[in-house]
């Protein structure tokens, strides 16, 4: 007797490339919103280091056994907290300046998820090729950012637009 073997169904990923042809407004929104998020990013990327670096720079000075922390070291490994997604983003919306409420708040949020899921990345002993994450630069000929709030409709595409935002309601597709 043959076996039988079932087939597993494959997952379908369906994509859509479109072609943009934006106008001078949008041309400078799609710009500032690709520079926003390369900011960001980078802001997050120092802050995310410079927490990395203090956090294990205390938990090396400290006792070789976390079983046998006094209570001056636990207080101290408490005021320097390890850098998560949340952390990082709570300190970048607290110092934000006001030339960035122009622009979407969603853009900073999606940009320190990446920034997040970049450093799981690097830890996850799985995946030994993977780099620490790197600063963007604006040479680099691969520029944008994400929304998830964006949507295209007979054509035309449609950002969330900031509360702030320099560009009149008329002008903003």
């Amino acid at each position: 007797m043959a076996e039988q073997v079932e087939e597993v169904p494959s997952k379908l990923i369906q994509t859509r490339v479109y072609e943009l042809h934006p106008n001078q407004a949008m041309r400078r929104v799609l710009d500032e919103a690709c520079d926003y998020r390369r900011y960001c990013w980078n802001q997050g990327l120092a802050l995310w280091n410079k927490m990395y670096k203090a956090r294990q720079a205390l938990k090396s000075s400290l006792a070789s056994d976390p079983k046998k922390l006094t209570e001056e070291q636990k207080v101290l490994l408490k005021e320097k907290p390890s850098p998560s997604e949340r952390r990082v983003r709570n300190m970048l919306v607290a110092d934000k300046k006001d030339w960035q409420y122009t622009q979407s708040a969603r853009i900073l949020q999606l940009a320190i998820s990446d920034l997040g899921k970049a450093w799981n990345n690097f830890f996850d002993k799985a995946q030994p090729d993977w780099g620490k994450p790197k600063f963007r630069s604006k040479r680099e000929s691969r520029q944008g950012f994400k929304s998830d709030q964006s949507k295209i409709k007979d054509g035309i595409l449609y950002l969330e637009r900031a509360r702030r935002s320099h560009v009149p309601k008329d002008q903003w597709r």
